[in-house]
């Protein structure tokens, strides 16, 4: 390679890698922001542990991590050549005799490498994070109501035996802290009053703790026979509210949650479409890198630069299309490969029509003026 070239392909890729991260930062704050929305209010009606919001989110993030390398490093290419173009550079090297082709072939090491980096993220990051997700889920249906306390209303748990009630209770974290306690088992007969109590959610186990604080017992005092009553004097009486089942050795795995070897290993049509799933990041962050390439050239005289905005839609509409058909695929081999070959065909079609209008090239036998 001319040491030209050499010097202009490093150029390249320090301009687009230097805005491709920034972007990819923010995108991913953006989707962190919106899951924290969609995570707090879901915590609100399901049940989510404080400790569990971060973990929760973050998993939610890293699984649409390869969308987001995909627009991110579009976005990037866009803006790069845009500001190329704007400051004259693009149009002085096309001078020179940097054509598109020669353009495409010397970035072309970077689309590949980005590509590659979304496959591996497709392909094992992504189906873990997903398994990881459902464990999550399965570990929050499972709790039940009463482990989380509401001041100044008397609650029944356990099928209606156990009514519970606090004066007051502040909130801190995962942990409550309670006032004037009072619990009545009535399978049990047994009433339990304390001055105050904390329940507390265990980071390791997840078993929830009520621990109450200068107190005392009442039992049997609903018996017919005299001096059968129980009254017990504690200064600290520890109880094990719920200690949740372990859902990692009995979850099953769908097809998106396995890795690419348990696929492989027992290949099927299911398992086949969701090898062509995984993908499509790959291939369309290859497909519309050259796409954006082809957008960004703009009249350095005109006030209005909509290449960004025609970036952003085609990148939405092309993911749109692989998402729909990703989702409605057939059961017939034949079909499964056409509608994997469609959103790719038709965006590569639409590349060719823009190149003949930007080129003046023959179309349809028709010389366009």
């Amino acid at each position: 390679m001319k040491r030209s070239s050499l010097i202009l392909r490093n150029y390249l890729t320090k301009r687009i890698i230097l805005n491709f991260l920034p972007i990819l930062a923010i995108l991913f704050f953006i989707i962190s922001g919106n899951q924290l929305y969609l995570v707090v209010n879901q915590s609100l009606n399901e049940g989510i542990l404080t400790s569990e919001l971060f973990p929760l989110i973050l998993l939610k993030g890293l699984r649409d991590l390869p969308f987001l390398v995909s627009l991110s490093f579009s976005i990037a290419l866009i803006y790069t050549f845009n500001k190329l173009y704007k400051n004259s550079e693009m149009i002085i090297l096309n001078n020179a005799g940097l054509d598109d082709l020669k353009t495409i072939k010397l970035i072309m090491p970077l689309i590949l490498l980005i590509s590659l980096f979304a496959l591996m993220l497709s392909i094992q990051l992504v189906p873990t994070v997903k398994y990881n997700i459902e464990n999550f889920k399965e570990e929050i249906k499972s709790r039940p109501d009463y482990i989380f306390f509401k001041a100044g209303i008397f609650q029944k748990f356990n099928n209606l035996d156990i009514t519970f009630y606090s004066k007051s209770i502040d909130s801190k974290g995962d942990s409550q802290f309670l006032s004037d306690v009072f619990i009545f088992d009535e399978k049990q007969n047994k009433v339990i009053l304390s001055k105050t109590g904390i329940k507390k959610v265990d980071a390791k186990t997840k078993n929830v703790f009520l621990i109450l604080n200068d107190g005392r017992i009442y039992e049997n005092f609903h018996l017919e026979v005299e001096n059968q009553e129980s009254i017990t004097s504690f200064k600290v009486l520890t109880i094990n509210m719920f200690e949740p089942k372990k859902f990692h050795s009995f979850l099953n795995k769908n097809y998106e949650h396995k890795t690419l070897l348990e696929i492989i290993s027992s290949i099927d049509l299911k398992g086949l479409k969701e090898l062509l799933n995984r993908l499509n990041p790959s291939i369309s962050i290859i497909i519309f890198s050259l796409f954006s390439l082809m957008i960004c050239k703009n009249n350095t005289r005109s006030r209005f630069n909509f290449s960004l905005g025609y970036g952003f839609m085609g990148f939405i509409g092309y993911y749109n299309l692989i998402a729909f058909i990703e989702e409605n695929m057939s059961d017939n081999f034949n079909e499964v490969i056409i509608l994997f070959l469609l959103p790719h065909l038709l965006m590569i079609f639409t590349m060719f029509i823009i190149y003949n209008l930007q080129n003046n090239f023959i179309l349809f036998g028709k010389r366009l003026s």
